[in-house]
C-alpha cells in the first residue's frame, strides 16, 4: 500500500505531509490523525523532518484534503 502525501503548511513553512502509520489500528494503521512532515525548503538550521505531527497543527493546501480521521473501534 502506498501512502499519499499532501502539500501543507506547518506554521509558516511549506511542507509535505504523509499520514503516520499507527500499529494496531484498522485501515493498515492509517488514521489520518498524525502526519510525518518534511519541510519543502531547508531553513539552513535545525531538523527538516518531523514525525507524528497532529492534524490540527497543519493547514492543507491541496484541493483534495486528506480524508477525515478514522475513529478507533474495538
Amino acid at each position: 500500500m502506498r501512502l499519499k502525501s499532501y502539500r501543507a503548511m506547518y506554521g509558516t513553512r511549506e511542507c509535505s505531509a504523509t499520514p503516520s502509520v499507527e500499529p494496531g489500528w484498522p485501515s493498515a494503521g492509517q488514521t489520518h490523525r498524525y502526519f510525518r512532515v518534511a519541510l519543502t525548503k531547508d531553513p539552513g538550521f535545525g531538523p527538516t523532518d518531523f514525525p507524528n505531527i497532529a492534524r490540527e497543527q497543519l493547514t492543507f493546501l491541496d484541493e483534495e484534503p486528506p480524508p477525515p480521521v478514522i475513529p478507533y473501534r474495538m
